[in-house]
């Protein structure tokens, strides 16, 4: 029994030497076939005896192959050498081979669709790659990816069915992966264009729960005014491209931080809050002589025993830099 480094080496090995008999002759392991009824003779068919699936009339044959166990191969074995099962271009170019009559090309595309459904979960990496190559499957509509808002769909989609579940460890959608694994190739230019309004990126919001969360809305560094990006999305995302192409920015200007202070002001200032909101927002960026001006005339400044948020024209500094006056003093 192989591990998974052991294999690695081996397939790596015997991926350059012709190493597999077939009826042209010792081949490498990508140009070599296991035997299939839907395969053109043209191919290198794999002449090991490999046991074939079986149905309950295949009588003749399931005493053939258990005489002959004791030579036998698994196809299992042949596919995890990168050992082919489909030849899309046998179909494509020569339909003639596979009956004994003519058949049409609608019945030969039918054939192989059917064939790729029933075999999806069990081809070798060869036919995978193959398949990624194929002019042939691009021309009858098949996409080399999926179509950016279906991928946002299933990742909310991967989202809310681990939601569901809330007492085990939340993973990230396998759909948020690949979007950031093909990214740059297939989505880059589409982005800006596509305007995303649906929020996909897990984040963590204030009250400490894991939601999605629109790019322009969530930022990389920890804030007590609005959600974080859960660190290995940022890693995730990191690993491939710089995340600022989605429109996700380390942190707020001081104008944004404040747009969202008053917009969650009710929920999240109180005289407890105050001092960790003001200090954050003391270390943004982007202090102008308008945004002063348009600060002074709006109530956002808890008092202790005063229900009502106030206006800073309205308090005065406390010698003993409560919460409150820092907070007034900065702005």
């Amino acid at each position: 029994q192989l591990n998974k480094t052991e294999w690695n080496k081996l397939k790596t090995t015997l991926s350059i030497i012709p190493c597999i008999p077939t009826n042209q002759g010792m081949k490498i392991p990508n140009e070599s076939y296991i035997p299939s009824s839907i395969l053109s003779s043209d191919l290198p068919i794999i002449i090991l005896n490999v046991p074939q699936n079986l149905t309950d009339d295949d009588d003749d044959d399931k005493q053939s192959i258990i005489e002959n166990m004791e030579n036998s191969i698994s196809a299992e074995f042949l596919k995890r050498l990168g050992c082919r099962t489909v030849n899309v271009q046998s179909f494509v170019h020569a339909p003639s081979l596979l009956t004994n009559s003519t058949i049409s090309n609608s019945h030969t595309m039918k054939t192989l669709i059917q064939h790729l459904m029933e075999e999806r979960d069990n081809m070798s990496e060869g036919d995978l790659h193959a398949l990624k190559q194929s002019e042939c499957l691009r021309e009858i509509g098949v996409r080399e990816v999926p179509d950016l808002q279906k991928l946002i769909d299933r990742i909310i989609e991967e989202h809310n069915e681990q939601k569901k579940e809330s007492n085990k460890e939340y993973k990230l959608p396998i759909a948020l992966k690949f979007l950031a694994e093909n990214f740059q190739q297939h989505y880059s230019k589409l982005w800006k264009a596509a305007k995303i309004k649906r929020p996909f990126l897990p984040s963590i919001s204030l009250s400490k729960t894991i939601i999605l969360s629109l790019s322009e809305e969530v930022f990389k560094d920890k804030s007590p005014l609005c959600a974080t990006l859960l660190p290995n999305v940022v890693q995730l995302f990191e690993e491939n491209f710089n995340i600022s192409l989605l429109g996700v920015k380390d942190c707020p200007t001081l104008t944004t931080a404040f747009d969202i202070l008053m917009e969650k002001k009710e929920e999240i200032l109180n005289v407890e809050t105050a001092r960790k909101i003001f200090a954050y927002m003391n270390e943004l960026d982007g202090l102008s002589r308008t945004l002063i001006e348009r600060v002074s005339k709006l109530a956002f400044i808890p008092l202790k025993g005063n229900d009502n948020l106030m206006k800073p024209s309205q308090v005065f500094i406390h010698p003993d830099n409560s919460t409150t006056t820092t907070s007034s003093s900065r702005l």
